[in-house]
């Protein structure tokens, strides 16, 4: 410790000086052994399973594989949710809104919904905003 009122905090601050806080060794290893296998068993089977039916040589009672394993839901004939990516842009770029040009790329509606939302956030956005 550097011997201060706070021993507690100073071995803090000596601990972390030059050091990375977070380090595999330390980690639980099963976070460190985890995978997200977007080429996992089950898209390998459903593609071996969709070429059976594109060959017409399958027992299948369907006709077709929806592959939504990794969250797409455009693959499966969703429609992209337009007005909430408008509002996200117009969120994540607060400039836009005091942009005058942004009338002729976002419609009204967007736009006052992203004035609104911007009204709570007082550090921007991220990752789990």
């Amino acid at each position: 410790a550097k011997g201060g009122d706070n021993d507690e905090e100073d071995d803090l601050d000596e601990w972390t000086e030059g050091e990375k806080v977070l380090q595999v060794e330390t980690m639980n290893q099963r976070v460190v052994k985890m995978q997200y296998a977007v080429r996992g068993q089950v898209p390998t089977t459903a593609e071996c399973i969709q070429t059976e039916i594109n060959r017409g040589d399958h027992n299948w009672p369907f006709d077709e594989v929806l592959f939504c394993n990794i969250g797409n839901p455009h693959s499966v004939g969703q429609k992209p949710i337009t007005f909430y990516r408008q509002v996200l842009a117009l969120v994540d770029c607060p400039w836009l809104l005091d942009d005058p040009r942004s009338a002729e790329l976002f419609p009204d509606d967007a736009i006052e919904r992203a004035r609104y939302l911007s009204n709570f956030l007082t550090g921007g956005t991220g990752a789990y905003s």
